[in-house]
């Protein structure tokens, strides 16, 4: 019997060739299949299904049970839920990933993906087809991922500064704990996930002290797209904050913005403060009636202030900075350096006195203040000089120190003068007596008879003593002094006479005498003190 099966055999063929480029799709979509005949539960898979689970044809029985023995535990129920919703007609497909365990007892990731593709008269499933793909890489790659972005979440976490990303699309992905408490938010930062800009902007312009200026410069920095660095931002009650941005760029486009912000109120303060104690302190150190210089440990003058600079008649600052404290010879000379030397190596505080003149040639005495300068580590970096010209004050010493001299020798020769005004009242009344009784006598005899020379001469040594102690009671400022016609000669030889019997032997007077000399009005006494 001949029958004409061309038409079969042209179904055959064509349906071998469908086969074979379903086969190359399979190939080239690295896919595993699988056919399963759910009223046996046996079923056919290829060759790469196989392969994913490091079998071989022949090793493994092909059935449901047997597959799903390999599956990991912990994903086994999601499996069987899925499944079971898709039998029951909830979803259409199954497109489900779990673990599955190789022959070597490692578990790969795989992607099953099939539909029941026959049901009985009664709804009940009872063929089944699908793929399956190795995700392994794909999972790995994920997982690391993910690692990445829960360490980078951390770490913006843990920041202290408040930080905020929000993507190109203009969706918040990451808010921290900081950023919260610095914009007075009471959201948590996972529930700002997913705000969009403008939503996150109307939360926290509240904060700003000027908030219309504060969205306008938002606005600004957005549009430029360019980092901004520690910009400070004024907020409610006094405080600041600075604020960083940094447009991220992944794959040569823009991925998101990012926004970095800290409290810098305190700090700001502390600057302001700081500012505040170095003007203060320039203008003390520009301004002080002394001179003051700061050293370094070379020697060099890094500062020096108006007043020191007017100690050394200098032309200007520039002009004085050019000495070294330790090497200009006038200074070495004067035995300065050495001071200023011995303050910086040894950390000693020095205060001396030193005669110097200036490189512009002015004479001073300097009364230096050498107090060592340290660094924070507490090392000594330089000191700072404050200097005195003393030159003035050692000058009124000097001339008080003389007063003092002749204040002394004036108290002594009053001491003298009163003194001698005693001794001279004593000695008066004793000549009274001399001459008083040796007048008496003269009376009694006349020129010629014996004795009258000498009582004569008796009377007149009373008269020059009682002429000595006129001069010693005017010496004391004991008796007023009267003129009387004086011969200069005469009187000159009278002292002569006194003198030489007082003076040492060694002396000799030589007397030149003019014989023509008038007389004069003067007081005896004073002529002979003179």
């Amino acid at each position: 019997m001949i029958m004409d099966i061309s038409e079969r055999k042209r179904s055959e063929d064509g349906l071998m060739e469908s086969q074979e480029r379903l086969d190359l799709a399979l190939q080239g979509a690295d896919l595993g299949l699988w056919d399963l005949d759910l009223t046996t539960g046996l079923g056919i898979v290829n060759e790469r299904m196989l392969e994913i689970i490091e079998y071989s044809p022949g090793e493994i029985e092909i059935s449901l049970d047997s597959w799903q023995a390999l599956i990991h535990p912990d994903d086994l129920s999601g499996v069987r839920d899925h499944l079971k919703q898709h039998f029951d007609g909830l979803v259409d497909f199954v497109n489900h990933e779990y673990r599955i365990r190789t022959k070597s007892g490692r578990y790969f990731w795989v992607l099953a993906r099939g539909r029941v593709v026959k049901r009985g008269s009664d709804g009940r499933p009872l063929r089944m087809a699908g793929t399956v793909m190795d995700i392994t890489l794909r999972k790995r790659a994920e997982e690391e991922l993910h690692s990445t972005v829960s360490r980078f979440h951390a770490i913006l976490s843990s920041l202290y500064g408040g930080v905020l990303l929000v993507t190109n699309d203009g969706d918040v992905e990451f808010a921290n704990e900081a950023f919260c408490n610095l914009f007075g938010l009471d959201d948590a930062p996972i529930n700002l996930r997913g705000l969009k800009a403008p939503e996150i902007i109307d939360k926290i312009k509240k904060v700003y002290a000027d908030p219309d200026n504060a969205l306008f410069r938002i606005r600004e920095i957005i549009s430029k797209n360019r980092p901004v660095k520690f910009e400070e931002i004024g907020i409610v009650g006094g405080r600041t904050y600075a604020r960083d941005f940094i447009p991220i760029m992944l794959d040569g486009g823009l991925y998101g913005r990012f926004w970095h912000h800290i409290d810098i109120t305190d700090r700001k303060q502390t600057e302001d403060a700081l500012a505040e104690s170095e003007l203060k302190y320039r203008l003390l150190f520009d301004e002080a009636p002394v001179g003051m210089m700061s050293v370094s440990k070379e020697g060099e003058i890094l500062e020096i202030n108006r007043s020191q600079i007017e100690l050394l008649g200098s032309p200007g600052a520039e002009a004085t900075k050019q000495i070294n404290m330790f090497a200009f010879p006038p200074l070495v000379a004067a035995g300065i350096s050495e001071k200023y030397k011995a303050c910086i190596l040894e950390g000693q505080k020095i205060i001396f006195e030193a005669p110097y003149t200036t490189r512009w040639g002015k004479r001073t005495c300097l009364r230096s203040m050498l107090t060592p300068r340290y660094n924070k580590q507490g090392k000594v970096e330089g000191c700072l000089a404050v200097i005195e010209d003393v030159i003035k004050r050692k000058q009124a010493e000097h001339e008080k120190e003389a007063l003092q001299t002749k204040l002394l020798q004036a108290q002594k020769m009053e001491a003298v003068g009163t003194l001698a005004g005693g001794i001279a009242h004593d000695f008066n009344n004793l000549l009274q007596a001399v001459l008083g009784y040796s007048e008496l006598m003269l009376r009694r005899k006349n020129e010629g008879e014996k004795d009258h020379a000498d009582l004569q001469k008796i009377y007149e040594a009373g008269q020059r003593g009682a002429d000595l102690v006129k001069g010693l009671l005017t010496f004391s400022r004991k008796v007023e002094t009267k003129s009387v016609s004086v011969n200069l000669n005469q009187e000159i030889t009278h002292i002569q006479t006194l003198l030489s019997r007082t003076i040492p032997k060694t002396i000799k007077f030589d007397l030149h005498l003019s014989g023509d000399l008038e007389s004069i009005e003067a007081d005896p006494s004073q002529i002979g003190q003179v």
